[in-house]
């Protein structure tokens, strides 16, 4: 009896010992794998194209893409080190870079326009930022489309704090469905959220092109210290975005394919928000959208520190992954189309 004691004790203790060393073994492979955070909208299509398609693979990156409710969750993992990289709504990133984070903007994934949408009976009622006074508005604050409505509220003379009532709400399908259920007058959204809500019979009376014809709404972001030790291992990650754009531009329907396991929409809404003609998905950081964002930011009072942005902009890694592509084929338009527009 005390023999079959023993046997049945060592045999629990090497059971144990193997599912340990095999949590260990997972826990461990986790950890060498490169996770990539996004949101779920078709600003991030790059990501989705260069997993599902085997780009990263291709560049010899492990790569895991981790997806969140929101911006603001998104760059929480990043600054606790639970991602490496990600895509996330500029504004959000430009706020905690002011407010001294470690950070630095160095890949773009979508610049776009923005404007307001309504009620289609109430479209005639919002053709000029006059056209607001006395009006329940609704934005998510601290966005791009919150910056440019208080912006152009400004230019046109009027004060955002007294002539309009502003309702903040958590996101921009928050503001959609307020509009629906007669909650707010009209909201602010981007250009993705206009078409969609445009298919759901809702009317965009105004679009903000005066004030500011395209901004950077998501950029490519990941912690300094992380981007200074691995050049490399970013250069690797610039040429799969850069494929990817490729075939973003030349294959529409495996786009939209391969969109649709990550985006909960439709075909017509998916091709919508991913060509538009006031849509610009690059993986170019652009400099200067970004500059021209940080300049709105800072006149509506959204900017507080004298922080020099010039050094968390960094455009070189993605120039160098770009020139040995060129390099590699230099024949190929879509990468030399993306070196005419750089910024010289």
């Amino acid at each position: 009896m005390k023999t079959k004691n023993k046997v049945f004790l060592v045999l629990a203790l090497v059971l144990a010992v193997s599912l340990a060393l095999t949590a260990f073994s997972i826990n461990s492979q986790e950890q060498d794998k490169f996770k990539i955070g996004y949101v779920p909208v078709a600003g991030n299509v790059l990501y989705y194209i260069a997993n599902d398609l085997g780009y990263f693979a291709e560049e010899g990156m492990d790569v895991k893409l981790k997806s969140f409710k929101n911006d603001q969750k998104g760059l929480e993992a990043l600054m606790a080190d639970k991602i490496n990289t990600g895509a996330f709504a500029t504004s959000d990133e430009l706020s905690l870079i002011d407010s001294g984070a470690d950070l630095t903007i160095h890949g773009g994934a979508i610049a776009q326009a923005s404007g307001i949408i309504t009620l289609a009976d109430r479209a005639d009622e919002f053709k000029s930022f006059n056209d607001y006074i006395g009006k329940k508005i609704g934005l998510v604050k601290g966005s791009s489309e919150d910056v440019l409505f208080r912006l152009g509220m400004t230019e046109a003379g009027l004060d955002v704090d007294k002539d309009v009532t502003i309702v903040e709400l958590d996101s921009q399908d928050s503001l959609i469905k307020a509009i629906k259920k007669g909650e707010i007058d009209a909201a602010s959204l981007n250009m993705g959220n206009i078409k969609a809500s445009n298919l759901e019979g809702l009317k965009t009376p105004m679009y903000f092109n005066e004030v500011r014809e395209l901004l950077a709404s998501i950029s490519q972001i990941s912690k300094t210290s992380a981007l200074e030790g691995n050049k490399e291992l970013y250069n690797k990650l610039n040429r799969a975005l850069i494929k990817a754009y490729k075939v973003y531009l030349q294959d529409h329907d495996k786009t939209i394919e391969v969109m649709k396991k990550y985006v909960k929409a439709d075909k017509d809404t998916l091709m919508a928000q991913a060509y538009d003609e006031n849509i610009l998905i690059n993986p170019n950081p652009n400099k200067n959208y970004i500059y021209n964002f940080l300049k709105d930011m800072d006149q509506v009072g959204y900017i507080e520190s004298d922080r020099d942005f010039d050094t968390v902009i960094d455009e070189d890694i993605y120039i160098a992954a770009l020139e040995t592509l060129v390099e590699e084929d230099p024949a190929e338009g879509v990468y030399m189309q993306l070196k005419s527009e750089l910024v010289t």
